[in-house]
């Protein structure tokens, strides 16, 4: 027997015995190892799929919603929160309730409303702030900043419209005189009355209230018949009273 045959029959001896064995163990081996190589490299390499990590946020989300439909801020995780899982509670801005903004409205339509005549007679001057008037008084041609109103020595004078005594002065031309501030820019004068008023500085007044009574004080207007001066005056601005007189 050569050499070559004498190798292949020992190795027939060797795989029928225990070598046998010794191979089948070494194969277990190496197909283990492949397979938890394969799984390990698996769990490493998965990609996380964006729409499941989205729906699980959402899902999240939904459960911090109370039944009343409040939605409420859950413990999430930072990192786990996107733009979709924020919720904002927004209070509605107050708004005037309806009986204060009635309340106001009648406030300023009834300082339009409720104007009153001082005295009950003629207009024997009327107001005129540009054009230039003969004055019987002065002898000469001026503007005439109010109304005449005819009305006996003693005769009553009302308020022609709520407001508050800002001031009383014995004036040089128009003897004593009280103003009245009714409040947005609106302001009336009494000039004429007898000396001393029935009013004080500061009091408030109801429209129609009894201010004093007309006197012949004012030395300007002493060449017509008794009467009261009355002006108005916007925002500083003499007007017309008439416009404000029903």
């Amino acid at each position: 027997m050569n050499k070559k045959e004498g190798f292949w029959h020992r190795a027939g001896d060797f795989f029928s015995g225990k070598g046998f064995y010794i191979v089948l163990f070494l194969c277990v081996v190496v197909i283990g190892a492949s397979a938890w190589a394969m799984l390990t490299l698996g769990n490493n390499t998965a990609e996380i799929n964006p729409l499941d990590e989205q729906a699980a946020v959402t899902a999240e989300a939904d459960a911090a919603v109370t039944e009343d439909g409040q939605a409420v801020m859950a413990d999430l995780p930072i990192e786990d929160m996107t733009e979709d899982a924020v919720y904002a509670s927004e209070e509605p801005a107050e708004e005037l309730p309806e009986a204060e903004a009635e309340t106001e409205a009648e406030e300023t339509t009834s300082l339009m409303t409720n104007f009153i005549w001082p005295v009950s007679g003629e207009v024997v001057t009327n107001s005129s702030t540009t054009d230039l008037m003969y004055d019987k008084t002065m002898g000469d041609w001026r503007t005439h900043a109010g109304v005449d109103i005819a009305a006996e020595i003693g005769t009553t004078v009302l308020a022609i419209n709520g407001g508050s005594v800002e001031s009383i002065k014995d004036d040089d031309l128009y003897g004593t005189t009280v103003t009245i501030n009714h409040g947005d820019g609106l302001v009336s004068v009494y000039s004429n009355l007898a000396i001393t008023p029935t009013v004080a500085i500061g009091q408030v007044v109801a429209s129609g209230e009894i201010i004093g009574a007309v006197g012949d004080t004012a030395i300007v207007e002493g060449g017509i018949v008794s009467h009261l001066h009355l002006q108005v005056l916007s925002d500083g601005v003499n007007v017309d009273p008439l416009e404000f007189l029903p």
